[in-house]
């Protein structure tokens, strides 16, 4: 996914930010072959400052994959992945 943000909301401890992003979402797993679809993303993502050089990051996510029926089982795959972690300033 190549994604674009803006910055929504900005402090000395708290920043949100909205994306919106496009791109390629490639399926495999269980099935017997993978395949490579068009995709679209949007999500936020809410920094907490825990130090100076140290921030906690919430991430959720919305992809939406536009699959072939036939070979996944639906025509608009969706994926939310909720990322959690940790930015470091340096």
């Amino acid at each position: 996914m190549a994604k674009v943000g803006y910055e929504v909301f900005s402090s000395d401890k708290v920043t949100f930010s909205v994306n919106l992003g496009a791109g390629a979402v490639t399926f495999g797993g269980d099935l017997p072959d993978s395949y490579t679809y068009p995709a679209i993303n949007a999500g936020a993502k809410l920094g907490i400052q825990l130090s100076p050089s140290v921030d906690f990051l919430i991430s959720p996510q919305g992809d939406i994959a536009f699959s072939d029926e036939a070979e996944v089982g639906t025509s608009n795959s969706w994926v939310w992945p909720f990322g959690v972690g940790l930015r470091i300033k340096y």
